[in-house]
């Protein structure tokens, strides 16, 4: 653990579906837990996978969202969405998402509601750190969390659907927001996820460390763990799988689990705000 590390609210976002964003999301948030932080899980994606796999599935269709947090005609505040679970706190996704992010569509200052309502209440004073778990597209709800939060990790298959993914990311989202909006969202990992074993994840790795964004690679993903086992990245494990099911996180489902040393350096990487730093 990092000594006295500073509160940090991180995104955790690929403009791609099917590259484990929710698994990442869930997991990093209660590796940061159980080193004695206060950490809120934020699902916003619509699909609320998050939600579901942290046992909170029958919040879906709470009576409020997000969008009466920010309405001004209406009473809700942040804390009346939040839930409590064993291992954080949640706001939970909602089947009504969709109207939410159409609202944002149509604010003027659409872009900045997550750092309003949720970062800037809740951020040193009551959480630690707080873990967004971002839409997979481009569009209000993820442009608002990636300022809210204004740090990001992107979880990455190694196939090239995934790598045109934050190619668009980079240049759709972040370069506009720091371009014309004077934001600046720090990339703090690229995480390589679901890895199976194959040259074409060998590839993609040593292409990733023949970039600009090689300094992002945490230890664990570099090309140097091929020689060594398990190999490099998150690997494709069903016990992340059956801790989704069951509702909990893969330390309370398999707490030997092989990937959780992985998981814990990612948690090391929020804390210090950088893979080296």
């Amino acid at each position: 653990m990092t000594d006295d590390p500073e509160p940090r609210a991180v995104t955790v976002a690929l403009q791609k579906g099917g590259v484990g964003k929710t698994t990442v999301a869930i997991n990093v948030a209660e590796r940061l837990d159980a080193r004695g932080h206060d950490v809120l899980l934020v699902d916003l994606d619509q699909q609320g996978n998050a939600t579901e796999g942290v046992g909170l599935a029958h919040c879906y269709e709470a009576e409020h969202t997000l969008g009466d947090v920010w309405d001004a005609d209406s009473d809700v505040d942040i804390h009346d969405l939040i839930r409590e679970t064993e291992w954080m706190d949640v706001v939970p996704s909602h089947r009504d998402l969709d109207e939410v992010e159409n609202q944002l569509r149509t604010s003027a200052y659409g872009v900045t509601r997550i750092r309003n309502y949720v970062v800037d209440p809740l951020l040193g004073d009551e959480y630690d750190y707080i873990v967004v778990d971002s839409p997979p597209s481009i569009g209000p709800l993820s442009d608002s969390a990636l300022v809210g939060t204004q740090n990001v990790i992107v979880p990455l298959k190694m196939r090239e659907a995934s790598i045109s993914g934050f190619q668009r990311m980079v240049e759709q989202q972040l370069r506009p927001l720091r371009d014309e909006g004077g934001i600046d969202v720090r990339v703090l990992a690229i995480v390589p996820n679901i890895l199976e074993g194959d040259g074409e994840e060998k590839r993609i790795i040593r292409d990733i460390e023949d970039s600009p964004w090689a300094d992002r690679l945490p230890a664990f993903a570099r090309s140097a763990q091929f020689d060594a086992s398990p190999g490099p990245g998150l690997r494709k494990r069903v016990a992340f799988g059956r801790a989704y099911r069951e509702g909990k996180p893969l330390a309370a489902y398999d707490s030997e689990n092989d990937q959780l040393p992985r998981l814990d350096e990612l948690a090391d990487i929020v804390e210090r705000g950088a893979v080296d730093a």
